[in-house]
Order: structure tokens, then sequence, then C-alpha cells
């Protein structure tokens, strides 16, 4: 090759290193001002809203439930927006289950089929990530009460 295209070759190799630091230490500081409880998550995403910043919030939200899929992020985002009660355990950062999938887990809880409550929570909430089932069903062993 000639020294014109090594020249080059380095330069955009130098340019994608650079722009990679750079994204990873703006990531790292997103991170370390995310929510830490379901009602500054809550506060995040009213706030965003109301500035017109609903993409953001869904970022935020799917930044702060690691595993949320993006639909579940915006169904969140727009039970917030809409004014609804987010379903998150209060104090936790893990979510609250539909009273009739809350029953049944329950029902597997009290029969000690926990790995079954978590495979059942993953099939029937489309979106959810396995630790957030798994989050979702020891919260519920934990008493934590159902969306209403």
């Amino acid at each position: 090759m000639s020294d014109l295209v090594v020249e080059i070759l380095t330069t955009i190799f130098a340019i994608n290193g650079v722009a990679f630091i750079v994204y990873s230490l703006h990531k790292r500081s997103v991170r370390k001002t995310l929510p830490r409880t379901p009602e500054e998550l809550q506060e995040r995403i009213r706030a965003l809203c109301a500035r017109g910043q609903r993409a953001q919030a869904v970022k935020i939200t799917r930044w702060t439930l690691e595993g949320v899929s993006l639909d579940r992020a915006h169904q969140i985002v727009e039970d917030v927006a809409a004014g609804r009660e987010i379903p998150l355990v209060p104090g936790e950062m893990t979510l609250r289950l539909p009273s009739t999938l809350h029953e049944r887990v329950q029902r597997l809880l009290q029969s000690d089929k926990q790995v079954e409550a978590v495979a059942m929570v993953h099939r029937e909430m489309p979106g959810l990530s396995v630790k957030n089932a798994n989050d979702a069903v020891l919260a519920v062993g934990r008493g934590a009460p159902p969306v209403a």
C-alpha cells in the first residue's frame, strides 16, 4: 500500500478510537445520574414529557430498568405521562405484576415452584427480560402488591 493510504487508514482508526472513548465517557456519566427509586424515575419521566422529550424518557426508563424492552419502556412512559400509576414496587426498581398474574405467581411460589413462576411471567409479559421476570417474582414473594 502507498504511504497515503496507510496515513488515511491510521487517521480513520484514530478518529474512531476517540469517538468511542467520548461515547463511553458520556454513557457512564448519564448512567451515574439515573434515578434510584421508582418515585425519582416517575418524576424524571414527567419532567421530560413536559418538555416534549419522550424519547429521552424512554431511554432513561430502559437504562434504569435494565432488560426492559423498548415497547415496555414506551408503555411505562405513556402510563406516567397520562397520570397512571407506574407499575413498580414502591421503594424498588422492580416491575409489579397485573393482579391475575400476581395471584398465579403466588400459588406457584406457595408450591415452591419459583422457576415455573419466572418462566410464566417471562412468557406472559412480552418484552420483559428473564432477570426482570425473576425480580418481579421475588417481589411477589416479599409481599409486593399487584398493579390495580
